[in-house]
């Protein structure tokens, strides 16, 4: 009985575990490093040239950014 208890607050503590980790390899310097190329070559895109740093641009760039530093993690 005292085994089947603390599996289940291993199972419970788990999904934290994995996201804590995966957030602390997401601030790696090279996790950084792809976050900022993919944000600049978002950035970059002919469609958005016109007006680089607009809310649509901004969204889009960011979303590549998290991407990549999850890529990275």
């Amino acid at each position: 009985m005292l085994a089947f208890a603390a599996l289940q607050v291993v199972e419970a503590a788990l999904p934290e575990y994995r996201s804590s980790a995966l957030g602390r390899l997401g601030r790696t310097e090279e996790a950084e490093a792809e976050a900022r190329r993919a944000y600049k070559t978002e950035q970059g895109r002919r469609w958005f040239q016109h007006n680089p740093h607009g809310a649509d641009v901004v969204a889009a760039a960011t979303k590549a950014a998290d991407t990549a530093r999850e890529r990275t993690a």
